[in-house]
């Protein structure tokens, strides 16, 4: 049971780092035009001639995929958490 609790204690460490994680990505994609961080970035990754992969990174289609994995990547954890949680009062 110890096992199963104790996975249960990383399932939720890590649902809650990937909830902030996505949250992180939704406030990048909102303010990614008035973002001074963003635009920093592009201009380092143009003056290293990674400029093409940089706006790629930050187009608004590949900043919402990225929001829908972490999303389901939140979901799992949480599912993940959930499995062992129930296991641990099951074979108590």
């Amino acid at each position: 049971m110890n096992a199963q609790i104790a996975l249960a204690v990383v399932g939720f460490a890590v649902t809650v780092w990937v909830a902030f994680l996505t949250l992180a990505a939704e406030a990048t994609r909102r303010t990614r035009n008035a973002s001074s961080l963003l635009v920093g970035r592009r201009q380092i990754a143009s003056k290293l001639g990674l400029g093409a992969i940089e706006r790629i990174g930050q187009h608004p289609a590949s900043l919402t995929a990225q929001i829908w994995v972490l999303r389901v990547l939140t979901l799992a954890a949480l599912c993940f958490t959930g499995w062992h949680l129930v296991s641990a009062l099951i074979y108590e």
